[in-house]
């Protein structure tokens, strides 16, 4: 295996395409940089998937108190506890999320067809349906978020493994340069 590089590099590696001028401690700042990089994404994808957690866990609550009024009726009673919870969601979640505009938007769109004309059940179970559509998308999103995720934590987990056993051949040979001195 060899190691090349597409222009001079960082600094303290020397030149690649010369192994006697990398250094251990050379070989230990390069892996420790990747190993930095791979951990900056780890956390970007821990930060979505807590984000797609919330997300769920508000669509749902919205999904399941709207259903709750799905008989078509829809009096003063089924609004306020149906605003409530799009409220409720809408507060769970991080102020500069985007969903929090989305459903705001939502609320207000549901507010004007009920108001216009008054919902009946097929109506509302289109609401709900919307609801559900992007309860889906983000369950699906999350999925393929978390393959990422255990990709990049199966690259980190290599790329540890390859430093441990690189720095375990450096000793291995500074060891038998010591031996062959005594």
């Amino acid at each position: 295996m060899s190691i090349q590089v597409d222009g001079p590099g960082p600094a303290y590696l020397g030149s690649l395409t010369n192994p006697n001028s990398l250094t251990a401690d050379a070989l230990l700042m390069y892996c420790q940089s990747q190993l930095n990089s791979l951990d900056g994404d780890i956390k970007m994808h821990m930060t979505q998937q807590q984000a797609a957690l919330k997300h769920k866990a508000a669509l749902a609550h919205i999904e399941n108190k709207m259903k709750e009024f799905l008989d078509g009726t829809h009096g003063k009673n089924h609004w306020h506890e149906t605003g409530k919870a799009i409220d409720s969601a809408i507060e769970s979640l991080d102020p500069n999320d985007p969903l929090r505009a989305d459903l705001q938007q939502f609320k207000t769109d549901l507010w004007k067809a009920g108001s216009q004309k008054g919902l009946g059940k097929a109506e509302w179970q289109s609401h709900i349906d919307k609801i559900h559509e992007r309860l889906e998308g983000v369950k699906g999103n999350a999925e393929l978020n978390m393959i990422q995720l255990q990709s990049i934590m199966s690259q980190r987990q290599t790329a540890v493994q390859l430093t441990t056993n690189m720095l375990a051949k450096y000793d291995q040979t500074i060891a038998s340069i010591v031996n062959n001195v005594k």
